[in-house]
């Protein structure tokens, strides 16, 4: 009888010892499994792809790089090439040079002294002159009422010293004043003394005109009057 209770419990004792011992080795084997499984995944995965699985690893992955973008020559040919600025600099600046460059007027070529050479800036007065006064300035014209001559004339549109009367260069002077004389009037310009008059003396300066409706519109004025240079009195000879 005690034979029989001794294997009892004997039995009892191993089969509680298996149950308990089977937990254990199942735990173990459901470890080595997930340990073998994770090495077979790192092999077998690149590195990127671990860092996914396994969301407590302390590397960061790196940002994608963008692609770059491709486009089509059909494409390229339809962009607009880039507009070239134009240099406009360099024109303002000459431009504006031009602006503030000074006009300069010379003497008639029949003025050949160096010394008594003069420059004038827009249309003023000489700088250097002989003498100055003031004259009293008419304007006359060919024809019978003002030379007492008609253009059948011989000596029609002829001066007193022999040169033919030309608007913009011939003046009536004085006696006192000799032919060839350059005389600079305000207003008016370089003149030549190449004739004179009856009623033309003292301050008194004839300027010649190409007509009758210049002459009328002209009157008669007080100018300034400069004698740039003096004439050698000669007369022409034809």
């Amino acid at each position: 009888m005690s034979t029989f209770f001794a294997r009892l419990v004997s039995y009892w004792v191993i089969m509680l010892t298996i149950l308990v011992c089977i937990p254990l080795i199942g735990h173990n084997t459901t470890s080595l499994s997930y340990v073998q499984s994770r090495e077979k995944l790192q092999v077998a995965l690149p590195p990127t792809a671990f860092l996914l699985l396994n969301p407590f690893s302390a590397q960061s992955l790196a940002p994608p790089t963008p692609a770059p973008l491709i486009v089509p020559k059909e494409e390229q040919s339809k962009v607009p090439p880039a507009s070239v600025p134009k240099r406009t600099d360099s024109v303002a600046v000459q431009k504006k040079n031009r602006s503030n460059s000074p006009t300069v007027t010379a003497l008639p070529a029949s003025v050949n002294s160096t010394q008594e050479r003069v420059v004038t800036a827009n249309c003023k007065s000489p700088k250097q002159y002989v003498q100055k006064f003031r004259g009293n300035i008419s304007a006359y014209t060919n024809g019978l009422s003002e030379t007492g001559k008609t253009s059948r004339h011989p000596d029609y549109g002829i001066t007193a010293s022999g040169h033919r009367t030309k608007a913009g260069v011939t003046v009536a002077a004085g006696r006192h004043i000799p032919y060839g004389t350059v005389l600079y009037i305000e207003g008016i310009g370089y003149r030549t003394v190449h004739d004179r008059g009856g009623a033309i003396k003292g301050n008194k300066i004839d300027v010649f005109m190409s007509n009758m409706k210049q002459v009328n519109a002209f009157g008669r004025r007080h100018l300034d009057v400069y004698i740039v240079k003096w004439g050698d009195g000669k007369r022409k000879h034809r």
